[in-house]
């Protein structure tokens, strides 16, 4: 087992943190949302597929509608489709 001090003192098991799921390409974890803006407009150029899952709103709703717009006030597309 390949360990290491901590900032805080304690050991951290690198061989256990290399097994960690997060450098899978390809996957968002499952409590989160990716969103790919372009600059300087921050218009939404991608967005991972589970967007539905958390809003209601299919992923051509979204491409090429300002991130204002998409996650702005009360009148945006989120405001009004999330799911509780």
């Amino acid at each position: 087992m390949s360990t290491t001090n901590t900032p805080t003192g304690g050991r951290l098991d690198l061989e256990r943190c290399a097994q960690e799921p997060i450098h899978v390409i390809g996957s968002i974890q499952p409590h989160g949302v990716l969103f790919a803006l372009s600059e300087p407009d921050l218009v939404v150029r991608q967005v991972s597929t589970n967007v539905f899952d958390f809003y209601g709103i299919t992923l051509d709703s979204l491409l090429g509608k300002s991130f204002e717009m998409v996650l702005g006030g009360p009148n945006s597309s989120m405001h009004s489709n999330r799911k509780s």
